[in-house]
């Protein structure tokens, strides 16, 4: 198995491979982003490892763990966003918390 001082493969009990890489920290939340791939061989993880140190090098991944809220504010600070909803409306989902 493949290691280096960022990532590491790791086998699963199926056979398969899985593909862990940290890519440092997130700016807003300060916690630890890691890149995960299951390949189905070795030779393929191999390469995933590569290619995912690669991306984890450039800043150029995609962020898998956003989370509805911060989807939500993307969304209403479009500048592209045709229609405005009413206020109500987007205090609504600014704050869903305030549903329960």
């Amino acid at each position: 198995m493949a290691n280096t001082a960022r990532g590491h493969i790791e086998q699963l009990p199926s056979g398969s491979f899985r593909v862990h890489v940290y890519a440092g920290t997130d700016p807003v939340t300060g916690r630890p982003r890691r890149l995960r791939e299951t390949c189905p061989d070795d030779a393929t993880a191999a390469a995933t490892l590569g290619r995912l140190l690669n991306e984890a090098d450039g800043g150029r991944f995609p962020d898998r763990a956003a989370t509805l809220g911060q989807l939500s504010t993307s969304i209403w600070k479009s500048p592209t966003l045709r229609c405005r909803p009413k206020r109500r409306t987007r205090a609504t989902f600014a704050a869903p918390s305030r549903l329960c």
